[in-house]
């Protein structure tokens, strides 16, 4: 609008009706001197008096909503800011609700454990190349958070702290071989080790191994953390029984296991820091 006032067009407008009004003007003063009466006088007067009164009142409505425009802009201001901060409350609605409900979703393991303790933490980047899903959170010694400390979520267990850095650390997955997780069938009791395996890992499993020959696991059981070498707590749910099969290698035999955590995909996780009876990796 501004640009409108200063532009060409528009002092050529101004000067012109300017120019109609001085006219009109200097007409109605000579008018009055000669003859009030006079046809002439009157007759020159008269158009130019419709066309300098047309364009004012056309100049006039032009003003006024210049004017309706200017209040209905400032409005519409004032909705956008209005817009703005309702939607900036509904996003904190929606991080207060989210927060809770995972926060909820750890109260039953905090009954049960209470010797946890516990530091939230959000997934911020995944290793494109790896592709045993190691990941970073945004978390780290600051916030107490130390190398080997279990990762978990509501579901169970996802892996532990492989690097602690000072605001950040980095989360090495069950799918990797290089980590190793005591477990114990919930059914039969029978223990042994999971870790990741290079063959599984397309299909998102891990391999429990050091079954006995006569291992009674069958598919469909559950396995949990044995607590065993004090890395991770007893009791977190590691993954579900998909396949049993012998090794090539010796006599004993192994099982395959969805994870109960699906490691890709992931936007929160906990991180214990400390649970009774924790030790470390020699």
């Amino acid at each position: 609008m501004k640009t409108f006032f200063k532009s060409k067009f528009f002092k050529i407008i101004s000067a012109i009706i300017c120019v109609m009004i001085a006219l009109t003007l200097v007409l109605s003063l000579v008018g009055s001197k000669i003859a009030p009466q006079s046809a002439i006088i009157g007759t020159i007067i008269s158009p130019i008096e419709r066309v300098t009164g047309y364009v004012s009142h056309t100049f006039s409505n032009f003003f006024t909503s210049v004017e309706r425009a200017k209040i209905l802009e400032e409005e519409n201001n004032i909705l956008r800011e209005e817009m703005r901060h309702l939607r900036e409350k509904l996003v904190e609605y929606d991080q207060y609700k989210s927060e809770n409900e995972f926060y909820s979703d750890f109260l039953e393991i905090k009954k049960e454990h209470p010797d946890y303790q516990f530091e939230p933490a959000m997934v911020v980047s995944y290793d494109s190349l790896d592709v045993y899903k190691t990941f970073t959170i945004n978390r780290g010694t600051a916030q107490g958070i130390s190398q080997f400390d279990p990762v978990i979520t509501a579901d169970g267990l996802v892996g532990y702290v492989s690097e602690a850095g000072l605001t950040h650390s980095t989360v090495m997955t069950l799918l990797n071989p290089n980590l190793s997780v005591s477990a114990t069938d919930n059914r039969t009791r029978e223990t042994g080790v999971v870790s990741g395996d290079a063959k599984l890992v397309a299909d998102g499993c891990c391999k429990m191994s050091y079954l006995s020959r006569s291992s009674a696991m069958n598919l469909g059981d559950y396995v949990i953390t044995s607590g065993a070498g004090g890395v991770f707590p007893a009791g977190l749910m590691v993954g579900t029984v998909t396949e049993i099969g012998q090794e090539s290698a010796d006599v004993s035999l192994y099982a395959v296991l969805r994870p109960f955590v699906e490691p890709t995909g992931l936007s929160d996780v906990m991180v214990i820091t400390s649970f009774e009876g924790q030790g470390k990796i020699k």
